[in-house]
This record gives structure tokens, sequence and C-alpha cells, in this order.
């Protein structure tokens, strides 16, 4: 072999040592070192693997947290039944049935929203004026009071931290304007409990 054949074989070997070394250092470290100094190897993914589908869609089915349980369960459960009597529930209905869906976890299951899901009246002392769709300024779908117990604001607007305060803004007499709220006889039912059953009431609504 002579001398410029053995130089261009040299070049050669140093151009192929150059890229396999390039290639090497630039592969991403693989492996972690621990408290203790040691090294231990690390699975790495080329993308980031996708999160179980299966935990985001359960998180749709949990039940409200229920932080605390005030007034004990024979309050709350007298409270519940003069929600009730006292008209509340006519509105506020306790439970809904759902339609068939394509979510078997959902279809035809019952689901307590404490609301119709309709439009109501309720008189000059709620309204607002807004004109969402058909609604007129005084007309509201009923609220759902599930989770009622972890909210800081009441009524529409959060106009008060009080729910006493925010039942009590459900009466309204009629004006020139609107006419009277749908819930003044359920509110003067409410009116005519004593403290002890009011209360009862409060402390079934915070459970909720």
């Amino acid at each position: 072999m002579d001398f410029f054949t053995l130089k261009r074989w040299m070049c050669l070997a140093v151009i192929v040592s150059a890229v396999l070394v390039g290639r090497w250092t630039s592969v991403p470290t693989t492996q972690a070192e621990n408290n203790h100094g040691q090294d231990l190897g690390r699975e790495r993914y080329s993308v980031t693997p996708a999160r179980d589908p299966g935990v985001r869609a359960g998180k749709r089915f949990l039940a409200t947290p229920i932080l605390y349980t005030p007034g004990g369960a024979s309050s709350i459960g007298d409270g519940r039944n003069l929600f009730a009597k006292v008209g509340c529930a006519l509105c506020h209905t306790p439970t809904l049935k759902m339609a068939d869906s394509s979510v078997a976890a959902l279809s035809n299951k019952s689901l307590s929203l404490y609301s119709d899901l309709l439009l109501h009246k309720m008189g000059p002392e709620l309204a607002n004026d807004i004109l969402p769709g058909e609604a007129k300024g005084d007309e509201f779908r009923t609220a759902p009071l599930w989770g009622l117990g972890q909210r800081i604001f009441f009524l529409h607007d959060g106009r008060t931290n009080d729910l006493l305060e925010a039942i009590q803004a459900h009466k309204s007499a009629g004006n020139s304007k609107f006419g009277p709220s749908e819930a003044n006889g359920v509110i003067q039912n409410f009116n005519a409990l004593d403290e002890r059953q009011k209360q009862d009431v409060l402390n079934f609504l915070r459970s909720l």
C-alpha cells in the first residue's frame, strides 16, 4: 500500500470516528442519580406518554366533597323534610332522571341537582334586565343547589354571603315593570317556621 492510499484511509477513519462520537454525545442522558450517588437506569420516551383517559373521565363522576356536616344528621333530616314541605322543592327539584346517553355511567341515572332547570319569574328584587335568549329581565333558570355548602356567595350576582338573606331575596312584590315573584308563597311558608326549623333548613342546604 503506497503512502497516498494509506493517508486516504487514515482520513476516512478520522471522519467516521468523528461522526460516531457526535452521535453518541447527542443521545439524551438515560441515567439518573439517586440520593446516595448511585446511577439508576431510567426509561426514556421519545414523546411524552399520554395520560390514562380513564382517569380524566372518572373525575367527571366524583361526588361533590362534603367539607363538614352542620347541625348533625337529625337536623339535616328535618331540614330536608321542611325544604319540601314549605315548597322549595317545587322549583329546586331534588332529583332529575337523565335520558339515554352514550356514556353508560350517565345513562338513565338519577342526578341530585336540586333544580328543575326551568325559567321562573322572580320579580323586581332579583331582576337584572339581562335578556339571555328569550328570557325576560326578571326570569332566571333555577340554580342547582348541589354543592351549595361549599359556596361563599349566593344568588345569580353573588350579592350576599348570607344564606338566609339569599332565601329572603326570592320574595318580591311586583311593580310597574315586573310582576311578583313566583316564590312569594314559598318564602311566606318559610317565614312561618320557628327559628329552630329555619335553622334546620339552613343546615340541610349547607350539607349539600
